[in-house]
């Protein structure tokens, strides 16, 4: 994935990016055992969602994208409470070994290289800290997604698949590089949008947020409409879900 597929529209895509489930950050918090000793990194962080959750208690909270307009954002929201930032990969970090207890990753393990990231994780995670990956998609019976992509995919001509998304399974290989305790959960989420919020967020997708705004228009315009149907009182309402897969470090690399 390109660095700049998330530079433009940040400040918007912050606004409108919807939050996980709160039962499933507090099962995230549960399972690292959050408290004043917790060395969190938080890899692909973004504009913050995630590693939001955790500042203030954590004693160290760190953030690392590829994308330096999210992470100003980061830094500009967050300043006075997260420890540190970084520009780089999570396949290739920054940081020392047995740097962390903790390592989170919000709908962004699709981006990364598994074996080299999985490598760099062991590195610099301490023996008995947790690696902990959310991911969330629609359900698979909502008819939203699928027009969005439908109708996407007349304007851009690689539009991303998401409905092709599997639910979070298992990392390939991540047992035998010293990861054990292996933990799944499902947490069900429904959000509810107004129809003209909805159309204007997806907007700024990285594909459609390089069009230019006549092609931008037309595809609000279809959109709309085509939702109209799935709206009640002029808002949408969607299924998602959670996926939450624990892994802890059982040995050092």
């Amino acid at each position: 994935m390109k660095n700049s597929a998330f530079t433009k529209g940040t400040k918007t895509y912050d606004a409108y990016r919807q939050l996980y489930s709160p039962d499933a950050l507090n099962f995230i918090k549960t399972r690292i055992g959050l408290n004043a000793k917790t060395r969190l990194l938080d890899l692909a962080c973004g504009t913050g969602l995630v590693l939001r959750e955790f500042l203030g208690t954590a004693v160290l909270t760190c953030g690392i994208d590829l994308s330096i307009p999210m992470l100003t954002v980061t830094r500009d929201n967050y300043r006075d409470v997260v420890a540190g930032l970084a520009q780089g990969r999570a396949e290739r970090l920054p940081f020392a070994a047995r740097a962390f207890t903790a390592i989170t990753v919000g709908q962004a393990i699709h981006w990364f290289d598994l074996p080299e990231f999985v490598a760099e994780v062991r590195r610099v995670l301490e023996p008995g800290g947790w690696l902990v990956v959310i991911s969330k998609y629609p359900s698979p019976t909502e008819p939203i997604r699928p027009l969005y992509e439908y109708i996407r995919s007349t304007f851009c001509a690689d539009s991303l698949r998401l409905t092709q998304a599997t639910s979070l399974g298992d990392i390939a290989g991540i047992a035998a590089e010293g990861f054990g305790n292996r933990e799944r959960v499902v947490f069900e989420q429904v959000i509810e949008t107004p129809l003209d919020v909805y159309v204007s967020n997806t907007l700024h997708s990285p594909d459609l947020d390089a069009l230019d705004e006549v092609a931008r228009a037309e595809f609000a315009r279809q959109f709309s409409a085509a939702l109209r149907r799935h709206a009640v009182n002029g808002m949408l309402r969607e299924q998602y879900f959670n996926y939450v897969l624990a892994y802890q470090c059982m040995k050092p690399a």
